[in-house]
């Protein structure tokens, strides 16, 4: 099987593409694919908990992160540095996540047989 990395670097509601991520996720979960998703950059917004899309007139897609376990889907990373220069505390995340610092993202990435960026 391939290895699979997608990278989330968005803020979650100023695009869809945190959503259209979580829909990639899974149905390579549904799969069975080898899946790791990684938040980068703006993208560790998506993983704060007690978010209220519904105020914005959005869809709450967040939500659906929840079923990352039901998929498989153990692997979750954030970037540490990313993390810390948004005031983003772990403590304050929707789910278990391996904090990695950012120089050593790129070493990850090449544990991947496709990475998809987001």
């Amino acid at each position: 099987m391939k290895k699979i990395a997608i990278i989330n670097t968005q803020s979650p509601f100023n695009s869809p593409t945190g959503r259209d991520s979580l829909d990639l996720a899974l149905i390579f979960g549904a799969f069975e694919q080898p899946i790791t998703v990684i938040f980068l950059g703006d993208g560790v917004y998506q993983l704060l908990d007690d978010q209220n899309p519904e105020a914005l007139g959005t869809k709450d897609y967040l939500s659906t992160m929840k079923a990352f376990e039901l998929y498989d889907i153990e692997h979750i990373v954030c970037g540490l540095d990313d993390m810390n220069s948004r005031g983003v505390p772990v403590d304050k995340l929707s789910m278990a996540i391996e904090a990695v610092p950012n120089s050593q993202i790129g070493e990850l990435l090449n544990t991947f047989d496709h990475v998809i960026t987001m």
